[in-house]
């Protein structure tokens, strides 16, 4: 499983500075070439000593490993957060 991207995130409206509430639609690839949507919810909290906490919230279920595709989403998260594309 591949993330090809994340579309049409939009950025809660939240309170504490440290924290950075999403939502939109992970496009996976499967390994046949079919591409999956799927609406996702997920979470950056910075904590006092910069480390970086994701949390993923997927409200659908589907058919696939869920640890390996929330890693794989959690490691594309991370670079287009560091790449500073998030809004």
């Amino acid at each position: 499983m591949k993330i090809v991207t994340i579309k049409d995130i939009l950025k809660k409206e939240n309170h504490l500075f440290y924290r950075n509430d999403y939502s939109g639609t992970v496009v996976y690839e499967i390994t046949n070439g079919t591409t999956l949507d799927q609406p996702v919810e997920f979470s950056i909290e910075r904590s006092a000593l910069g480390t970086v906490d994701i949390q993923i919230r997927l409200p659908e279920a589907f058919d696939y490993p869920r640890v390996p595709a929330l890693r794989s989403l959690k490691a594309y998260i991370s670079s287009i957060e560091k790449e500073g594309t998030l809004l």
